[in-house]
């Protein structure tokens, strides 16, 4: 394997991510992530697999970036009625402000869990680490239309053909891929596992 091949990606990636997430095509960085490991790679090494994990920070920090945040008096106010009953919980549940919650709890999870994951391919972390937080990142995959849902209730535009507005992953393909590809060979390697071929 050809290091510039490798680096090249990575560095796209992540001058993505330092040049300001907003700015970035939405629809490049969603190509990005599904071109980062190959569909004929069956066993990603640790390379693919960090390539990958950039790809997808950039893709989520974009994300994040589209998605405004709750002010203080908006997030004081979900929260004091998302722990109301009956009437006042139904509201809050349809509200832009829930939605927009939910999105931004959604976002700051996979942020931090494919942060985790790059930070696991430092020379002090152990695989388990890398797989522990690959099997994580399931959860920003989960094939729910919950997304596109709470993007509708807050009035964000996606998936439309105005690149500043967000294009949505293909959960079902980044979740085979992690699944399929990534975990195991992150368990492998953990284990210590080698495959006949």
């Amino acid at each position: 394997m050809h290091l510039r091949k490798v680096l090249i990606p990575i560095f796209v990636a992540s001058a993505w991510i330092v040049a300001g997430a907003a700015s970035a095509a939405t629809k490049e960085l969603t190509r990005a992530v599904f071109s980062a490991i190959p569909w004929d790679e069956k066993e990603p090494d640790a390379v693919a697999r960090r390539r990958f994990a950039v790809a997808i920070e950039a893709y989520w920090a974009n994300f994040n970036a589209r998605v405004p945040r709750l002010s203080p008096k908006e997030q004081e106010w979900i929260e004091g009625e998302l722990a109301a009953q009956g009437d006042r919980l139904n509201r809050a549940l349809n509200s832009k402000e829930y939605a927009l919650w939910s999105l931004n709890e959604h976002t700051d999870l996979c942020l931090d869990t494919i942060r985790n994951v790059i930070g696991s391919f430092e020379p002090e972390q152990s695989r388990q680490v890398e797989m522990f937080y690959w099997v994580k990142m399931i959860n920003c995959y989960n094939g729910t239309n919950d997304l596109t849902i709470y993007l509708d209730r807050a009035d964000i535009p996606y998936n439309d053909k105005a690149d500043q507005h967000v294009q949505m992953a293909l959960s079902n393909i980044a979740q085979q891929t992690i699944v399929n590809k990534v975990v195991p060979m992150a368990m492998a390697e953990a284990m210590g596992w080698s495959f006949g071929k």
